[in-house]
């Protein structure tokens, strides 16, 4: 099993896979300027193996919400998890902050 964390922010997305030992794999940051709209994040993460399904965990934490393209910082967590849901569906882990 392998384990991906991304950091998906305004003008960059970060990830970091980890082995089933935790020994990192890789780490890498990538121009993401989500403020111009989801498509340029769908596109990036279409450049990224994000491993197979039932092969990967992912989990994710961001700041990209609160990018100005978003009308609210929940509208953008909301769009920001549907993109992440549809590239990686089941594999992908959510833990949420109460009061979001």
């Amino acid at each position: 099993m392998l384990y991906h964390g991304w950091d998906i922010g305004g003008a960059h997305l970060k990830h970091a896979v980890l082995d089933s030992h935790g020994r990192v794999i890789s780490v890498a940051q990538y121009p993401c300027a989500l403020w111009q709209g989801l498509p340029v994040l769908d596109e990036r993460l279409a450049t990224i193996n994000t491993g197979g399904a039932g092969t990967a965990c992912h989990a994710i934490t961001m700041t990209g919400e609160l990018v100005d393209h978003f009308p609210d910082r929940v509208v953008g967590v909301q769009r920001i998890l549907a993109v992440m849901v549809r590239r990686l569906g089941t594999a992908l882990r959510v833990h949420a902050r109460e009061g979001l």
